[in-house]
């Protein structure tokens, strides 16, 4: 196990240290993209600086800019204000719900946990909905789509998007990669928690949290 595990280490790091080789590459960029936590800000600065214009203009080289230049919300710090569209086309913006326990999640119509983790909400609304306020961001560019999985998926809370997709800033200000990622933030705006991907658990997890 530990000859397996040390193989795997190594070979993480030869991979890391191809995309940084390789910076100005749709590859090293991606390389560089997936594992921009353990390479740091400070690197992750240097080698956006470097790239080409063309590089640049991606999703993920705008997401590396905002990592390694703007602060991110993180647990124990304060929820990053962003301003989207309810799926009803109305403002929305996350400042509003100050004062109030908020679960907010961000996924998409693919997203086939995200769903899983829609109808456990749906199907436990009634229950938690005077102790917290859910709040769905999605990150689809189809609009079509996002509507679609939300009627199927019966979200009755609320449910926004900017429609930007994988270029979205608010996700980015968020760090978010793997979806779903969700955030429950206490009533004096601190996230208290983080959940990466889905866990059946989670809604059992976040009433012992409230308690």
């Amino acid at each position: 196990i530990k000859k397996n595990n040390d193989n795997g280490e190594a070979s993480q790091r030869i991979y890391i240290k191809f995309g940084k080789e390789n910076y100005n590459s749709f590859l090293g960029l991606d390389i560089i993209y997936r594992n921009r936590e353990t390479i740091g800000k400070d690197s992750i600065k240097m080698l956006y600086d470097k790239l080409n214009s063309n590089l640049k203009k991606t999703v993920k080289a705008e997401a590396l800019k905002v990592f390694s230049t703007e602060i991110l919300a993180q647990v124990g710090g304060y929820f990053i204000d962003f301003e989207a569209k309810t799926i009803n086309g109305d403002t929305f913006k996350l400042s509003s719900l100050k004062g109030k326990y908020i679960f907010l999640s961000f996924g998409s119509a693919g997203c086939v946990p995200c769903r899983w983790e829609n109808k456990q909400i749906s199907k436990n609304y009634e229950k938690f909905k005077d102790k917290i306020y859910f709040v769905s961001f999605s990150i689809d560019k189809n609009r079509e789509a996002w509507l679609e999985v939300s009627k199927k998926d019966n979200i009755t809370w609320t449910n926004v998007s900017d429609l930007k997709g994988e270029g979205s800033k608010t996700k980015n200000l968020y760090n978010v990669q793997a979806i779903p990622t969700s955030f429950l933030i206490d009533k004096n705006g601190i996230i208290i928690e983080k959940f990466d991907g889905y866990n059946d658990d989670f809604l059992n997890k976040i009433e012992n949290k409230l308690n």
